[in-house]
Parts: C-alpha cells; sequence; structure tokens
C-alpha cells in the first residue's frame, strides 16, 4: 500500500507519457525518460521526474542535453521533477510543487532554476513559483558563446562579447507575465525596501485585480475552452445568437 490514490497514479503516469513524447520531439537523443514514481516518507509523495529505467535503483536523475561547439561539445543537465497531486475537485491532477534546474554537466550548483510550491506562500510572503540565478557572469558568458546556434554566440562572432544581461527568461507570456505588484515583492522582501503598514494586503489586492483582468484575456482568447471548463463544472453553457467566437489558442503558445 503506497497511501497515493491509484487513479491519481494513472494520471500521473499519463502526464509522464505526454513529457516523454513532447521531449522526444524537441531534443535529440533523450535520456533518461520521465516516470511517476511514488517516494515513501511519512506523507508518501507522487513524483514525475526522468528515471534511468535500468537503473535498479530508480534514482531519479537529470536530463542530459547536448550542446555542440565549435571546440568541443558540453553536456548540460537538467533536473526535473514535479510533484503530482488532485486539484480541489479531487478529479483532475495538478502540479504542487516542481524543480526546473539547469546546469553544466559535472557541476554540483545549478546556473538557474524554476522552482514552484504552492504551499511556500501559506508560512512566509516568498513567491510561490520563483526563479533564481545562481551562476557567475564567467561562465555564463563561455556557454553563451560555446554554441554556433546559441543566439549570444552569434553575437560573439561579430567581435563582442555578450554579457550576462542578455539572457532572456520567458516569465509567461502576454497574459501570465509579472505586474507590477511582483516587482514591488522582490523589492520589499528580498532588497529591503521600505513598505507602510498593510502593504502585503494591498499587493495581494492590486496582484489579485492584474490576474482577474489577465484571466479575462485568457478566456477571451480560448473562448471555447472556457465553455468546456465551465460545462466540466456543473454549468450550463450554450452559445446565443450572434456569440462571435474568434479563437486565439496560438497566444497561449507564445513566449
Amino acid at each position: 500500500m503506497t497511501g497515493i490514490d491509484p487513479g491519481l497514479e494513472k494520471k500521473a503516469e499519463e502526464f509522464a507519457d505526454t513529457l516523454n513524447e513532447r521531449v522526444k520531439r524537441v531534443l535529440p537523443d533523450i535520456q533518461p525518460l520521465f516516470v511517476a514514481q511514488v517516494l515513501d516518507g511519512r506523507k508518501p509523495s507522487l513524483v514525475v521526474a526522468p528515471v534511468q529505467l535500468d537503473d535498479e535503483d530508480r534514482q531519479f536523475q537529470p536530463l542530459v542535453l547536448k550542446a555542440e561547439g565549435r571546440q568541443r561539445d558540453t553536456k548540460l543537465t537538467l533536473r526535473a521533477m514535479l510533484w503530482c497531486c488532485f486539484d480541489v475537485s479531487g478529479t483532475h491532477l495538478t502540479i504542487e510543487k516542481s524543480e526546473y534546474h539547469l546546469g553544466l554537466a559535472g557541476v554540483a550548483d545549478p546556473l538557474f532554476r524554476y522552482e514552484y510550491d504552492r504551499n511556500l506562500r501559506r508560512n512566509s510572503h516568498l513567491p510561490a513559483a520563483h526563479f533564481q540565478i545562481h551562476a557567475h557572469r564567467d561562465e555564463a558568458a563561455w556557454l553563451m558563446v560555446h554554441s554556433d546556434e546559441a543566439r549570444p554566440g552569434k553575437r560573439w562572432r561579430r567581435d563582442r562579447v555578450p554579457r550576462l544581461s542578455e539572457l532572456h527568461f520567458p516569465v509567461g507570456g502576454d497574459r501570465y507575465r509579472p505586474c507590477l505588484e511582483d516587482i514591488l515583492t522582490i523589492a520589499i522582501n528580498e532588497l529591503g525596501a521600505k513598505m507602510k503598514r498593510g502593504a502585503w494586503a494591498v499587493l495581494e489586492e492590486g496582484r489579485a485585480e492584474w490576474r482577474r483582468i489577465q484571466l479575462k484575456s485568457a478566456v477571451r482568447d480560448a473562448p471555447l475552452l472556457a465553455a468546456e471548463v465551465l460545462s466540466e463544472n456543473g454549468w450550463d453553457v450554450s452559445r446565443t445568437d450572434g456569440a462571435v467566437i474568434q479563437e486565439r489558442t496560438h497566444r497561449l503558445g507564445e513566449i
């Protein structure tokens, strides 16, 4: 007995298969592959992460990405772990926690990491989803010029050394990008900027309003999807005469 709902395990296995199918279409000769695995502990957890299938211990391992360079090839490692659970309805798989650490093979500390932990905000004012840079400028600059295919490397061939500030990190695109309140939170929480009494409540209010506006825009981008979700949750949704359906679901995949 693992203490994990069999229905959740099945959905997690399907999620792992989806990730594998997608990664195989993006990266050549990719190993290891994602699997759904139960981690024992005081509270068992269900994690989707890469595992070398011929490893008897089935230890989680990072994905290996190859970067071809003019002098020698380099291997990057991507640690990807996603903790799965059911959503509040108890029917849909959702991610409770995730980690993406990108680094150089053989180097313990990553270059940068994206992390999400929805329980984090319950105990602190730290953002549930956050991004942290570990790299020094020298190692990051070296990687940027190492590959002929990297965008900064093309600039290097024009005799200009790229700077760390030229790394562009995706943060949600048009619909899910950070707002002013997020930047103010960094200034206060991480850099010690002074704040007034009640500032956290004001920031949360402003952030919620921003996300409501963005959610409305996302619904307008994908009205059929919105209707589908409402129907699944017991709403009676029908299209009225003259209703305009202008699907812009391509916006959801834009960087």
